[in-house]
């Protein structure tokens, strides 16, 4: 009665994927708010949906070739964190590479970079948290 769906791969992977998607936007928005003191100031708004647009393209295919989707809750180790640490470094790199040579276009011109950084701290730990 309790078992109304079955736990499949395909299953597992999609409410992975979910809470990482969640835990970008989380992250992302929680990053922006420290940045400017509480409120976003309505000209970043855009950058906001902008850069939570470019980490969801970047962070969920690298998670999925780390294999960050395919392991045991109950076998978690200090292995997983490592990769969850190479894996979100890696993203933030490409990010921050991405927004710089993005930054002559108009979209990212004014973009707050420091944001950049607080993200990529909030999304290793509440990734990390989110496996453990």
């Amino acid at each position: 009665m309790f078992n109304l769906i079955r736990r499949t791969p395909i299953l597992r992977l999609t409410a992975f994927m979910a809470v990482d998607v969640a835990v970008i936007v989380i992250s992302i928005w929680l990053a922006f708010l420290l940045r400017f003191d509480g409120k976003i100031p309505a000209e970043y708004v855009p950058f906001l949906w902008r850069f939570i647009g470019l980490a969801i393209v970047f962070i969920i295919p690298i998670f999925y070739f780390q294999k960050l989707y395919f392991f045991s809750l109950s076998y978690a180790s200090t292995n997983e964190i490592i990769t969850l640490f190479k894996a979100v470094t890696a993203v933030f790199v490409l990010l921050g590479f991405t927004i710089y040579f993005l930054g002559h276009y108009p979209s990212f011109r004014y973009f707050p970079r420091s944001t950049l950084f607080i993200s990529y701290g909030l999304v290793f730990i509440f990734a990390t948290a989110a496996r453990f």
